[in-house]
């Protein structure tokens, strides 16, 4: 008895390579080199690295809320790009209105005060990591150290407590 060749049916889309499921679930990726020569790796830009390092047990849950808490007066002091926020206030008047600018003025101080809090050094990493989303890793100050992730994190570690001092946690 002969037997039927299976053929694939062709997909409307065809044969593309569509990546790891991660991408079609989430979408907002981009190529980052790693230490090794070609080697490539996929970082999802859409997710924050503060929830991924406590999600991994690499940071306690003080210094997750005081993360938080520090990038929720980042972002309303408009320091971070954010393509999504949109102020009725400004859309309405063309111009921001004074409780609008009031509420950024506060959190720019609030800003100002953590980092002064943390210190110079550590500073940076915190507006790094916690404000623009970035991962330790790829702080300027451990680029060309042997192992930038593992010292990256540990100045991280360092920060946050200051900053779980400085919020009180």
């Amino acid at each position: 008895m002969k037997r039927k060749s299976k053929r694939k049916k062709n997909s409307p889309v065809g044969d593309l390579n569509r990546g790891p499921s991660e991408r079609l679930r989430h979408g907002s990726f981009k190529v980052v080199p790693t230490s090794r020569d070609g080697v490539n790796t996929i970082r999802n830009v859409a997710s924050n690295p503060i929830d991924t390092y406590f999600a991994r047990n690499s940071i306690s849950p003080r210094q997750h809320q005081a993360a938080n808490i520090f990038a929720n007066h980042f972002h309303a002091a408009a320091l971070a790009a954010s393509p999504a926020a949109v102020d009725a206030d400004a859309v309405r008047g063309g111009e921001q209105s004074d409780g609008a600018a009031y509420r950024q003025a506060r959190a720019r101080q609030a800003v100002k005060q953590a980092l002064r809090s943390v210190g110079m050094p550590l500073a940076d990493l915190v507006e790094h990591c916690a404000g623009r989303g970035e991962t330790a890793g790829s702080w300027s100050a451990v680029a060309n150290a042997r192992r930038p992730d593992l010292e990256g994190m540990v100045a991280l570690r360092l920060a946050l407590t200051g900053l779980v001092r400085f919020y009180r946690c």
